[in-house]
């Protein structure tokens, strides 16, 4: 078990590197006043215990890897048994790299996604749902379909688990309608956010995110990850609304706290983040290594 990881340690260890941490629901979590924006120091907020692991190949047996590691941070035996697994999954990014995958270099690997959800089955999660946007507009265009596309072995993850479905969250889906999620913190930005059903129906919420580069925060893991929960079927242009602000939020969609602040996306995209953590707290969170 490794604590105290410090920026620098995830990208020592990022040549390919899975990493679990536990993340209490906000109401187990203690209620703190938020420090001045000025606020220096170190945070006295508790740390969470963090498993990492090196693997050195997506052959590995991972299903074995993540249940030493689950073990390692204090056991999620009781925390997902007889309920409803959401697992945020990142798929973004379209380049291809010669003699790599999509999966080994930007997208969270299927291999990752299967062996987990083998272990949230085995665990006795009642059903596993995989969440993304996939998109796309064309009619009848589904998130399998965006999986299909990137290799993934689709049949081979439904069976991982007695119950494993696919909801492409940039839609309303099942509940034709899309739900309402205030933020918990005290927000910065935004007071609340409208998302797909499936990320308020799950009883445990799963952000697994990619290890690698981002233009405006430098790193992308498991909290920017959460960007992708905002639909597009809402917001459109996320990036004109959320990281610029030069949009607002369409109506009928919560609009900004004060819409005179700052436009600077490295001010504001980072407290938008933690806007829409405080709305879907994380469970646990996955960080996906990638090959280099």
């Amino acid at each position: 078990m490794c604590k105290g990881l410090t920026r620098r340690d995830w990208l020592a260890i990022s040549g390919l590197a899975a990493g679990a941490m536990a993340v209490p629901t906000a109401a187990a979590r203690p209620s703190q006043a938020r420090p001045a924006e000025d606020a220096r120091g170190t945070s006295t907020a508790p740390a969470e215990p963090v498993s990492v692991a090196e693997v050195h190949s997506y052959d590995a047996d991972l299903t074995t890897q993540f249940r030493k590691m689950f073990d390692q941070i204090g056991g999620i035996d009781n925390q997902v048994k007889g309920k409803t697994v959401g697992i945020k999954v990142n798929l973004t990014g379209d380049g291809r790299f010669p003699g790599y995958t999509t999966g080994d270099t930007h997208w969270v690997h299927p291999r990752v996604v299967g062996s987990a959800v083998a272990v949230f089955g085995a665990l006795g999660a009642k059903r596993v749902r995989i969440l993304e946007g996939a998109e796309n507009r064309k009619p009848g265009y589904k998130l399998e379909d965006k999986l299909l596309s990137g290799g993934w072995d689709v049949n081979a993850i439904r069976n991982a688990a007695p119950i494993v479905e696919f909801e492409d969250t940039d839609k309303p889906g099942q509940a034709k309608q899309f739900s309402l999620l205030k933020v918990k913190s005290t927000p910065y930005v935004f007071p609340a956010f409208q998302v797909n059903h499936s990320y308020e129906d799950c009883d445990f919420f799963v952000s697994m995110g990619k290890m690698k580069n981002h233009e405006e925060m430098g790193l992308t893991i498991c909290i920017k990850n959460l960007f992708g929960i905002t639909p597009l079927g809402i917001y459109r242009d996320r990036e004109q609304v959320f990281h610029y602000g030069y949009v607002q939020s369409p109506s009928g969609a919560p609009v900004e706290l004060d819409p005179k602040s700052t436009r600077y996306e490295g001010w504001r995209l980072p407290r938008v983040l933690v806007d829409i953590l405080g709305s879907r707290p994380v469970d646990l969170a996955i960080a996906d290594g990638i090959v280099s």
